[in-house]
This record gives structure tokens, sequence and C-alpha cells, in this order.
């Protein structure tokens, strides 16, 4: 049963396929189209039953099938009348063959992965056209270069500790820069794809996904230079914070998926005093809108890369020496210290410490404290750049979040008991 469960699997994605080519030319006349919904489905058909003959009769078949077919592809490609067609939809065919041998053979989920990712490329046409036209030559090749260090160095770097004071290795720290790296990344490249001047909503929240501190000094500078309407800047800053907020979490999580109860409770609960602030805000703006520009840096720069290799190992160095000096206080006067520069370097390694049963507690108030410092370090960049009128309110905002969460853990710990 599951042999010809398989079989239908192929046809069913090739025809999914073959539904998005028909659709995104379904204005051409007639004899200007190569394939379509009833093409693709007859391709996955024969692969399928070429997959289904080389199973049962003749192992060889398939090979024989690949052959036909790609010489079939060739000759409709070069005899087609219209030259100005590209050869997507014939890579396609080829594609879709591939995946209908897979799905036949019994690889569903490679098959359905590979089916739904040349459905979202070739239905993306437009967008990914626009998008490259963004992107710059310096872009290019900076993550050129990150992914020389991703290829290339970091299956060389030693799985050994990067010293006697911690077991964290060198292959750990470069794994910690790549995730980091390609969660900012993420942001960056919708910015890229949406635009930066896409209103201060999506400049906020993907801004906030990549540097909540850019986001800070560039909304700042624009209220210093307009010195209107403040809530407006305020909203936006706001927003970059809640979405940091966020990231610290998931972070927090990839790294020990344990902390989500411990860790999530407390957070969830100053994000939901912010988003609670942030809808009176936005209707006190009721429909005012304004396209704000937020200039990030490309977070996969190699420099970038390596400055936050640094930070993380200094931070690593220092949090050790504490931890062995003073104990649990050395950590907690650890994470406070590195919140004033950067949070993720002490998110990361706090996550990690908390593995260790002793710790598990003090890293979860650590991330916390770190986080906290780190926010109002924030506000008080807010007050200089951008003065009182939005320094304030936002440093208001994070004092009583960071009371809230204080709150949290002060019921937690009259409940369970006091751990430390």
């Amino acid at each position: 049963m599951n042999k010809y469960t398989d079989l239908l699997l192929a046809v069913l994605l090739s025809s999914l396929i073959g539904l998005e080519r028909g659709w995104q030319n379904r204005t051409d006349d007639d004899g200007k189209r190569i394939a379509g919904l009833r093409t693709f489905t007859i391709i996955g058909i024969f692969a399928a039953l070429s997959s289904f003959i080389s199973m049962n009769i003749n192992q060889y078949f398939i090979f024989v099938s690949f052959i036909g077919f790609s010489f079939f592809i060739i000759s409709v490609y070069r005899n087609f009348d219209n030259r100005d067609i590209g050869i997507t939809t014939e890579i396609t065919m080829f594609a879709v063959f591939t995946i209908s041998v897979l799905a036949s053979y019994g690889y569903r989920y490679v098959a359905s992965a590979s089916a739904v990712i040349i459905m979202g490329v070739l239905s993306l046409k437009i967008q990914i056209h626009e998008f490259i036209k963004k992107i710059s030559i310096e872009e290019i090749i900076a993550m050129l270069k990150f992914l020389i260090l991703v290829a290339v160095i970091y299956p060389l770097l030693p799985d050994t500790p990067i010293g006697s004071w911690t077991t964290i290795t060198y292959s750990e720290i470069f794994k910690i820069v790549i995730v980091i790296a390609s969660i900012s990344f993420l942001g960056y490249i919708s910015i890229k794809i949406l635009g930066s001047e896409k209103g201060i909503l999506t400049s906020s929240i993907l801004g906030g996904l990549v540097s909540s501190t850019a986001v800070t000094i560039s909304l700042s500078k624009y209220y210093n230079e307009n010195d209107k309407l403040p809530d407006f800047y305020i909203f936006g800053i706001l927003l970059s914070w809640l979405v940091m907020f966020f990231r610290i979490l998931i972070i927090a999580i990839i790294f020990n998926p344990d902390l989500a109860l411990s860790l999530g409770l407390s957070i969830l609960s100053a994000c939901l005093y912010i988003i609670i602030q942030l809808f009176i805000i936005r209707n006190k703006l009721k429909n005012h809108s304004e396209n704000i520009p937020i200039k990030i840096q490309n977070p996969i720069d190699i420099v970038s890369s390596i400055k936050f290799a640094l930070i993380l190992s200094i931070i690593v160095f220092f949090a050790e020496k504490g931890k062995m000096l003073l104990g649990k206080s050395g950590v907690i006067a650890a994470a406070f210290f590195s919140g004033l520069a950067d949070v993720d370097a002490i998110t990361i390694y706090l996550s990690k410490l908390s593995m260790e049963e002793n710790f598990y507690y003090i890293s979860v108030y650590g991330i916390l404290i770190a986080s906290a410092v780190n926010t109002l370090v924030k506000g008080i960049i807010a007050n200089f750049i951008g003065g009182k009128s939005i320094g304030l309110p936002l440093l208001k905002y994070m004092v009583i979040s960071i009371c809230i969460v204080a709150a949290v853990n002060i019921i937690n710990i009259l409940l369970v008991g006091w751990n430390y």
C-alpha cells in the first residue's frame, strides 16, 4: 500500500508545480506556453511509472527514461517558436521528474520539501528580481566572505576549549556566530525585499530583528531633526525593543529548550505590558503614518562576525572567571556588565550555563538582568540623542516592565521557593 501512496504523492507534487506554472502563464496565447498543469502532471505520471517499472521489472529502466526525457525536453526547447522564454520551465521539468522519482522510491519528505521550495522560488519571481536589483556589489562580497567562513574556515576549527577556564570550544564559538548572524540576516533580507521605507511598523519590526540599537538611534535622530509627534517615534522604538525581547527568548531556547518556561514566563509578561502600551500609543496616533528609512548594517559582514566572536570570547572569559572567584554572584556581575554592551553574547553563554543544574536559575536571572540593563542603556541613548520627550517615556515603560518581571519572579519564589 505504501508503494502506491508514494506513486500518488509523486503525481500530486508534480501537479502542484504544474498548477503554479499554468497560473503564471495563464495570460499567454495558445502556442506560447511550453507546459502547464496537464504537462507537469503527465511528467509526474511518467516518472512514477518509470520508477515503478525500475523497482519491479528492470532496475535500469529509470535511466533509460531519464535519457529519453532529457532529449525530448532539449528538442522542445530548440524547436519552440518563442525564443524569449528563458529556460526556467525546462529546468523545472527536470526537477519535477527527479522529485517524482524520489517520492516513488519512498523519499517523501525530501520530495515534498523540494516541491515546496521550487513552488516558492517560481511564485516569487517578481520579488526575487526586485531584490536582486537592490543588492549592492559590497553586500555580495560580504555574503561571499561569510560563506567562506562557514564553508571553509568553520570545518577547520579545532573542537578544543578556547582556554583552560572554559569548556566552550572554538567550533562552538563560531557556530554561535553563525546562528546569530543568520537570525539578523533574516531581518536584513526582509528589509531589503520590502524596503526600508515601508512605514514605522514594518521598519521597526524588521529592524528590531537585526539591531534594536540601530532602530533606537535612527528614530531618535529623526525626532531630534523634526521635533514633532514624539509618540510616533516612541512607538517605533518600543516596537523594536519588543522584537528584541522575543529574539532573546528564541536565542535562549535554541541553545537550551528547557529555558522556555522559566525564562518565557518573565519575558512574555513584560512583552504583554509593552504590547498594551503600543496599542494605546497607536490609538493616539490614529491614521498618522510616515515612511522613515532606518539604516541597518549588513549583519553578515565578516568584520562584524569576527567582532561578535571576540565579544563573545571576552564575555565568556570574564563570566567564567567571575564564576570561579565569586560563584553565582560572579555570574550575575558578568551579566550586568555584559548587558551594557551586548545582550546576545551573554544570553548564549548563560543559556549554555543553565544546562548545569546548580546554575539553571541563576542563568535565568542573569539573562533577565542583562536584557534589562541593555534596554535601559538604549533608553538613555534615546534620551541623549532625541531628548526627554522620547527618552523619559521610554525609560518609564522599561522601568515598569522590569518591575513586572520582578513581581513575576517574586510570586514564583513565594510559590516554589527561592532558587539561587
